[in-house]
């Protein structure tokens, strides 16, 4: 065969020859070329039957694709001509180039892009051409010269390398005066014509590169012995001295017959200068720094090491500025310190009393670091500790901090009175107090004089009195009371002192002692009606059942008469007779006074019994109202915001319970989408400082959402008929058509959807697509079984539907079985009997069989060849 190739990769290949030059027919194994891959690949050639032609090969090269090189141009001056851009690569590769030509109008770099001509295997390329500006030659300056004396040769090569000639062609110094010479660049060489005066001078001025200034003490250069203009001569002083600062005089005395007369140069020697510069620092820790000045306050250049500054480690660093060459400058050093962030500090406020006035919070830290405060001032209207947080203004290196602020106030709890005797003075009170700032000292009078440790005070008469109790930070509370006096008898009564909230009973307790064989009593108690209302008379004592009592209200006196209609009554000794009930009208305190000149205790056999009757206090505190929202009937889904709320402007701490436990403590709780788990009673409890509480319940009925299914999948082939049903049972049905039956008939192809409402009116929503059903098979041509993970097994790609029957069967290329398989999933892996296929072309037969409503986009069974390549 004429041989094929080589190609290149990723072309179109050409038709592999089904017949020979020798006129053999046959057929190819593989049948066509792919070109996707760069390598050698071998075709055989089988002649058909009866040719008495043997098989052979063909050995077909498949190249990479090849980038054209070319000959750099330029770089090329600019307004020259220009070369032209050439046609074929140093590679052979031909093409066109955009743009086509190039222009040296305008000085710059320009991309052209050389697109090889169609079937060469060649990539586009690009070449970078540089034009650059004309250059205006320049040359060391000749002269002043001697007249008479022999002139040098003009230099035919520019300071920047452009060759030419000169007109005139050399100096003639046989004449004084100034004379202009004309040099003209050779060709192709981007420099303009230029001109250079010399002068022919009668007496020359010897002229010098002006040396200096030099830096004290520095290694000073030679004096030069031949001047720009060529004069050679001596100088005096011979030598340069740096041990001393300041401006020297040089003379320069031309040796003889040279035209030249006597000058001087001054040199400078200069101090040298130790570079300064402003102190950076100290900086905060992982801080942004600043760049380190280039330039020293003196203008002397450097460079530092380190060159930049680190924040990230605390600390004293060292970097070490080195002045640039020629400037007369020392190497210095800055220290820079990197500091930790700093934590304020303030002097501690408080303790302080409750509602005393409080001082005001520093705005700057006693280590100088200023910002403000987060609550800005200081409550003392509420006992407690509360933290205050400051916060530093920006750019102090300086952390946030806290202060914590203690308000606290001692509190008498209750006194334990004890009264006189027939009017002497001893009588005694305790007071029970309480508080955080301890010790505790006491006082009845309130002076400085008398406060003591203890909280007994003895030897008091009959009469009122102020307890008072101060904390260790000087905070005060009092109490009054009185002394009573009593006469000594068998009976003592006494009402207790107690504390309850608005919202409940106030249940005060009336104990005894030497309460023994008694049959009857009358006694009178004052209160304060406008904060308690008696009700009854409660925890009757069961020694007293026997009896019967008789409660009067006359005005702020509530009178009792009891009397047992048989016998007597013994109650023991601390045990309550009974105790008293009411409501209570508003918040305060009311003292519970006995009337001693009513009250009377009468013994079994009639004698009336001496009594001694203690008085006792209630206290009411304010309890909070609250409302509550959200009760009612829901469904699943649902959202939903329970609430809270009062009328009252007080503090209050709010917790909400749901019916599984779980809690809530804001006024409002949002419950989102509600869930079966919602359905129950949900209780909140609002709490005030004097820990009273109220307690509201919200009762939730959710109703589970219906649940409906219109397919066993999201689609449905449409060509079969489909009767869609969500069940029965519903209150309603609303399909995507408007009709409310039950169900639908569907066999036309689009989206199909139905609500339903239930009879507690939850509803629910599904929908069906019937969508076209195809089966269709993708069938690779090559697979590579290495183990490498990719193209390691050959098995069809079904697309669409899945075969309801499958079966896959691979022939070697003599027709032998050599795999089966009747599982879509399960494809070849190279191997016959566990044994490593050889490489080559393999013949493959796919049966398999869909729904009739299915549509077939390749029939069965498929019939191809697929190669197997190692």
């Amino acid at each position: 065969f004429v041989q094929i190739g080589p190609l290149c990769q990723n072309s179109t290949a050409p038709d592999l020859p089904l017949i020979s030059l020798e006129g053999i027919t046959g057929i190819w194994t593989p049948a066509t070329i792919n070109t996707a891959v760069a390598g050698f690949f071998t075709f055989s050639f089988t002649p058909d039957a009866g040719q008495c032609g043997v098989e052979t090969t063909m050995e077909i090269e498949v190249t990479d694709e090849i980038v054209p090189t070319f000959v750099q141009i330029g770089p090329l001056c600019q307004n020259s001509t220009a070369p032209d851009l050439p046609l074929i690569s140093l590679e052979g590769i031909t093409g066109i180039w955009t743009p086509a030509t190039i222009n040296t109008a305008v000085a710059g770099i320009f991309t052209f892009t050389f697109t090889p001509d169609a079937g060469q295997c060649g990539v586009e390329t690009t070449m970078e051409i540089e034009v650059t500006d004309e250059i205006v030659p320049t040359f060391v300056q000749i002269g002043p010269l001697c007249q008479n004396s022999t002139a040098p040769d003009l230099p035919l090569i520019s300071l920047e390398g452009i060759t030419g000639i000169w007109t005139p062609a050399s100096i003639n110094t046989t004449v004084a005066g100034i004379f202009t010479f004309t040099f003209t660049p050779d060709a192709g060489q981007c420099g303009v014509e230029t001109t250079m005066d010399i002068e022919v001078t009668d007496e020359i001025v010897p002229t010098f590169v002006q040396i200096g200034p030099l830096c004290q003490n520095s290694t000073a250069p030679d004096l030069p012995l031949i001047s720009l203009e060529g004069i050679t001569g001596i100088w005096t002083p011979a030598t340069i001295n740096t041990a001393v600062a300041g401006i020297f005089t040089f003379t320069f005395t031309p040796d003889a017959g040279q035209c030249g007369v006597e000058t001087t140069l001054e040199i400078e020697v200069t101090d040298e200068i130790v570079p300064t510069f402003t102190q950076i620092g100290p900086l905060c820790q992982n801080s942004t720094a600043p760049a380190l000045p280039a330039t020293s306050i003196e203008g002397i250049t450097g460079t530092w090491n380190p060159s930049v500054i680190n924040t990230s480690v605390i600390g004293s660093s060292t970097y070490t500025f080195t002045p640039d060459a020629g400037q007369c400058a020392l190497t210095t050093t800055m220290e820079i310190e990197v500091t930790n962030e700093i934590v304020p500090e303030f002097i501690a406020i408080g303790p302080l009393c409750l509602d005393s006035d409080a001082p005001e919070l520093p705005l700057i830290s006693e280590n100088g670091i200023s910002g403000t405060w987060t609550p800005a001032t200081i409550n003392t209207s509420v006992a407690g500790i509360t933290t205050y947080t400051f916060t530093p203004y920006a750019d102090q290196c300086a952390v946030q901090t806290v202060m914590i602020v203690s308000v606290s106030s001692p509190s008498i709890i209750a006194l334990d009175l004890e009264p006189t005797t027939f009017w002497l003075p001893n009588g005694s009170a305790i007071i029970i107090a309480d508080g955080t700032a301890v010790p505790l000292v006491y006082s009845i009078t309130g002076n400085g004089s008398d406060w003591q440790a203890g909280n007994e005070f003895n030897n008091l008469a009959a009469g009122p009195y102020v307890a008072w109790v101060m904390d260790a930070n000087g905070c005060m509370d009092s109490l009054s009371f009185e002394i009573l006096n009593r006469v000594e008898g068998d009976v003592i009564l006494a009402a207790d002192t107690v504390s309850y909230c608005m919202n409940i009973p106030v249940i005060i307790p009336v104990d005894g002692n030497n309460f023994t064989e008694i049959s009857s009593f009358y006694i009178e108690l004052e209160f304060d009606p406008s904060l308690m209302s008696f009700n009854s008379i409660v925890q009757v004592h069961p020694a007293l059942a026997g009896g019967t009592f008789s409660p009067a209200i006359v005005g702020n006196i509530l009178q009792i008469r009891y009397s047992i209609f048989a016998g007597s009554a013994t109650v023991p000794t601390g045990e309550s007779l009974f105790s008293l009930n009411f409501d209570a009208l508003q918040p305060g305190l009311t003292e519970m006074r006995w009337n001693l000149l009513s009250c009377e205790i009468f013994e079994s056999s009639g004698q009336q019994v001496p009594g001694i009757y203690v008085n006792g206090q209630a206290e009411i505190y304010p309890a909070p109202t609250i409302y509550a929202f959200g009760s009612g009937e829901y469904c699943e889904g649902d959202s939903l915001t329970l609430q809270v709320g009062t009328s009252s402007a007080e503090q209050l701490s709010w917790v909400w319970t749901g019916p599984t436990g779980h809690q809530h403590f804001d006024p409002e709780w949002q419950l989102g989408s509600l869930g079966m788990n919602d359905n129950g009673q949900f209780t909140v409890v609002a709490t005030n400082p004097y820990f009273c509480s109220d307690t509201k319940t919200v009762d939730l009925l959710v109703n589970p959402k219906p649940i409906i299914y219109l397919g066993y999948a999201d689609t449905i082939c449409y060509g079969q008929a489909a009767i869609l049903d969500p069940g029965s049972g519903f209150v309603s049905y609303l399909w995507h058509d408007g009709s409310t039956n039950q169900t639908m008939f569907a066999i036309d192809p689009g989206l199909y959807f139905v609500s339903v409402m239930d009879e507690k009116g939850c509803s629910a929503v599904d929908s069906v697509a019937l969508v076209p059903c195809i089966i269709d098979l993708l069938i690779p041509n090559a697979f590579t079984p290495n183990s490498d993970g990719l193209n390691d097994i050959f098995r069809p790609i079904f697309r669409g539907w899945e075969p309801s029957k499958y079966y896959m069967q691979v022939y070697s290329r003599w027709g032998q079985l050599i795999f089966e398989s009747t599982a879509f999933q399960i494809g070849w892996d190279g191997t016959v009997d566990g044994v490593m296929a050889p490489p080559g072309v393999y013949t493959y037969v796919i049966s398999f069989e869909a729904p009739s409503y299915v549509t077939r986009i390749v029939s069965s069974p498929v019939t191809g060849s697929v190669t197997l390549i190692r």
